[in-house]
């Protein structure tokens, strides 16, 4: 189970995995943030496997609130700015190398993502966003100010000398790998950790939105929903799945729960999501299809404009559903994680 600080601005919310330097989503509100966070969990495995520091995304994706910190007008423009008490503790040398060692992750993984995209990026919905060499040049810029705040004096180099570059992520790696007492080097400044959190969080927030916007845009419809969660398919016999899923095909089993005279199994055959989700209580022969939207009603609005039949809506452990049939006979399901604790309620589970 992953430690999780929430900071709460008046128009946005992040959610910082605590031990984790770059592993930090936002959202609208706290539900959406930490749905958010545990959503990256796989996109952010690269970085611990870089660093060499373990990390199970099963049980990494599965969130415990520790603190509540009140945001700041940083926070509502889009950074994470408030300092946990866990922040200011002692900082032994372990735990110092580690954290530097996933923020040189950090910086691994973007110079990476960085050499693989195009110069010219996806525009978003009003043609706005840095390209690719203006993002590269804004992060090296924003790490020239947070140095400061670890008592460095460096100017940050040009983008195009590796070497510069190089020498000039190494001192700032080496700030953090230096045990502390957990204060400030500096008056004003920032506590190692969160240094660490705050520049990883600021390389890796990039990177993946260089990987985002790194498709075609031109004609290019918007997708209508934000992932597909889980694929619910019909079982005469759970159990007897469950062990042909397990034992021959080579799945994880998730969970395994039974209430209200049915039975559903989690099915893990890749990297989440989606989630093969066994049940006895789907009728015929068709699998549904659940994707996780962030809003129902508004989807559901938008969808009776282009012609969908309304139906009515029930709940899930997750949030609330709707599930419909299409003129073919496809399944469909759209839900809300409003909910996002259900996961780590459900995970583990073993009623049969």
């Amino acid at each position: 189970m992953t430690d999780v600080f929430i900071e709460a601005g008046s128009k946005r919310v992040f959610a910082c995995a605590a031990d984790w330097p770059g592993w930090c989503r936002a959202g609208k509100d706290e539900a959406a943030a930490i749905a958010a966070l545990s959503a990256y969990a796989s996109r952010y495995a690269p970085v611990a496997k870089k660093a060499r520091v373990a990390f199970d995304t099963d049980t990494a994706s599965a969130l415990r609130v520790v603190e509540r910190l009140a945001g700041t007008a940083t926070t509502d423009f889009g950074a994470p700015d408030a300092k946990a008490e866990r922040d200011t503790r002692p900082l032994a040398a372990p735990e110092a190398k580690r954290q530097a060692a996933l923020v040189n992750a950090a910086w691994a993984i973007f110079d990476d993502v960085i050499g693989k995209a195009p110069a010219k990026l996806r525009k978003g919905p009003r043609g706005g966003g840095r390209d690719r060499d203006q993002i590269a040049d804004h992060v090296l810029g924003a790490e020239g100010a947070y140095v400061r705040k670890l008592g460095l004096s460096l100017k940050p180099p040009a983008t195009t000398d590796r070497a510069g570059i190089a020498a000039f992520r190494a001192a700032i790696a080496e700030a953090i790998a230096r045990p502390s007492t957990g204060k400030a080097p500096v008056e004003k400044g920032w506590p190692q950790r969160y240094a660490a959190r705050r520049i990883a969080w600021h390389v890796m927030d990039h990177a993946w939105e260089i990987q985002d916007r790194s498709g075609p845009s031109k004609g290019l419809r918007p997708v209508p929903f934000e992932s597909l969660d889980f694929v619910y398919h019909p079982s005469r016999d759970v159990k007897r799945d469950v062990a042909y899923f397990t034992d021959v095909v080579g799945g994880r089993l998730r969970f395994a729960v039974e209430g209200m005279g049915a039975r559903v199994a989690a099915i893990e055959l890749a990297p989440p999501p989606p989630l093969l989700l066994l049940a006895d209580h789907v009728k015929g022969g068709t699998p549904v299809l659940v994707y996780r939207v962030p809003n129902l009603r508004k989807v559901l609005a938008s969808l009776v404009k282009r012609g969908w039949k309304e139906e009515g809506t029930f709940e899930i452990p997750h949030g609330p559903i709707c599930s419909f049939r299409t003129p073919g006979g496809q399944r469909i399901a759209v839900y809300e994680l409003t909910r996002p604790s259900a996961a780590a309620t459900l995970e583990g589970r073993r009623d049969f």
